[in-house]
């Protein structure tokens, strides 16, 4: 398994509608990464992943990505966050830490929550 370790200087990364699969792993040491764009790709695996990653721009729409939402905590500048059909769960309260986002989905997926988490989020837009 590629462990991602030549990817450390990436910083954009969109394969959006490609038959391009994977796991998540492959980002676990690309910490310059701040936007990526896997949607409806054949791509798995946790999204705790990207924790390392300073990410502005998650869009997992459409995959076999999954891991709790709780990772959201480590990504204060997240500005869109569309994991809408994918295998992500839990408490949709640990979303109060990523108060830059604008656009949020989440829709088919195993979260949870009090809507009012989001009150902090006074730039969002979409949801």
């Amino acid at each position: 398994k590629a462990d991602g370790a030549n990817m450390t200087e990436l910083r954009h990364l969109d394969l959006a509608h490609t038959k391009v699969s994977g796991d998540m792993q492959v980002f676990q040491h690309s910490t310059k990464l701040r936007y990526l764009n896997l949607e409806a790709t054949q791509t798995n695996g946790d999204i705790e992943y990207l924790r390392a990653c300073p990410l502005k721009h998650i869009l997992l729409r459409d995959t076999g990505v999954g891991g709790n939402i709780r990772v959201a905590q480590a990504f204060p500048d997240l500005t869109h966050l569309d994991l809408q059909n994918t295998l992500i769960f839990g408490d949709i309260g640990a979303l109060e830490a990523t108060q830059k986002l604008k656009s949020l989905s989440l829709g088919v997926t195993n979260a949870r929550g009090d809507i009012a988490a989001l009150r902090r989020t006074t730039d969002l837009e979409e949801l």
